[in-house]
């Protein structure tokens, strides 16, 4: 069985949206005959191989989890790698996602010498506007360099959107387009919802990817009445967050006491489980910034995974995926007046309506999403 590694810096196995990405390439490697290893920079593992849902892994990064040991797991990824690599041969292909710089180099040099195909899993192109050094933020500046500079023709491309699938058959890359995928049938779509109540949830990190006020001041824009039949429950930002980072005014705030509620960082498993009791979850980012158009979000697909559709407006390919009215209701732009209305349209829905959507937001992920539906597109890469 031919060996394939897959390389990154993210919180492998269960840290972030990456590392539910990769173990999903670990998974459908598998099913095609490969045998899988990965490696990143989650949870210390003593750099030992550990086995995680039959994908064997290793982390990179070292146990004391300390500001000068972060940036030297970084600095000694290549190290790591190199030594790695000299006790485990027969990798007939390497996956990167995104690795040092000098890694990635050091990278090129050995695959060109011991004759393995490189790939690689692009998924976000950031904006400058997403930093508040713009161009000159460390992250944008290398970022941008992958996708316009670092990888080369050597490299074979899963894009996960049809703008990043576009950006490298332009320069000549054997590129195909995989968007979010996952363990579908693994994930739970039972649900316990109130039928006298709206939930709607919301999970992600302080930042200026989603429009997080104005999903809030939407929401205070209904009527009294309306708003005492809805409860949004925000994870991954706090009570300060919301007002300090997020912006949202006092009397904004003082107007939502019983119809908002902020949990800030909780576990995945613990969004997940408030899934089961949401009717919709709510996103808004902006259609016009790159980082939206190149990107993907995993929590929509998430969300729909387990039979909870979406408010949002429509970036990147979610236009090919949702129907407004069925598996999500699309909101027209990033304002509150535009959320209010969509908001207002979800509170009029009948329990039945409700239900009826949820079957289809499940069948859409079932569809679309779950790894094993790319084993004839991933063959195309592997071959």
């Amino acid at each position: 069985m031919e060996k394939i590694l897959i390389l990154s810096t993210g919180k492998y196995p269960n840290g972030d949206a990456g590392a539910i990405r990769q173990h999903a390439f670990a998974k459908l490697f598998d099913l095609c005959g490969y045998s899988p290893f990965v490696i990143g920079l989650g949870e210390s593992t003593g750099f030992e191989y550990k086995e995680y849902d039959g994908v064997s892994y290793t982390s990179f990064r070292a146990k004391n989890n300390s500001i000068l040991n972060r940036i030297l797991n970084r600095l000694f990824f290549k190290v790591r790698l190199k030594k790695f690599l000299k006790n485990n041969t027969g990798f007939s292909k390497i996956m990167v996602v995104s690795i040092p710089q000098n890694t990635l180099f050091y990278l090129k040099r050995y695959a060109k010498k011991k004759a393995i195909q490189l790939i690689h899993d692009s998924v976000e192109w950031y904006s400058p506007e997403e930093y508040s050094l713009g161009i000159f933020s460390p992250s944008y500046i290398v970022n941008n360099a992958y996708n316009t500079k670092w990888i080369d023709n050597r490299f074979k491309v899963i894009a996960i959107s049809n703008y990043l699938q576009k950006l490298y058959l332009s320069r000549k890359n054997d590129t195909i387009r995989i968007p979010v995928i996952m363990d579908v049938h693994s994930m739970s779509y039972k649900k316990q919802v109130n039928v006298d109540k709206l939930v709607l949830v919301y999970a992600g990190a302080v930042g200026r990817k989603d429009y997080l006020r104005e999903i809030i001041e939407g929401l205070s824009l209904l009527e009294t009445e309306e708003l005492k039949k809805v409860e949004l429950r925000i994870f991954g930002v706090n009570d300060n967050q919301m007002k300090c980072d997020v912006g949202v005014h006092d009397h904004t705030v003082r107007k939502l006491s019983s119809s908002l509620k902020c949990y800030g960082r909780v576990s995945r498993d613990e969004v997940l489980s408030n899934l089961k009791e949401a009717d919709f979850t709510v996103l808004l980012r902006s259609p016009r910034q790159r980082y939206a158009k190149a990107g993907f979000p995993t929590k929509v697909v998430e969300s729909l995974a387990s039979a909870t559709p979406v408010i949002l407006n429509l970036t990147s390919d979610l236009g090919d995926y949702l129907n407004d009215m069925e598996n999500s209701i699309v909101v027209a732009d990033c304002t509150a007046e535009s959320l209010c209305k969509a908001l207002r349209k979800a509170i009029r829905l009948k329990p039945e309506e409700r239900q009826n959507m949820q079957f289809n937001a499940r069948k859409t992920a079932e569809r679309y999403f779950d790894y094993r539906n790319y084993i004839d597109d991933i063959k195309l890469i592997l071959n």
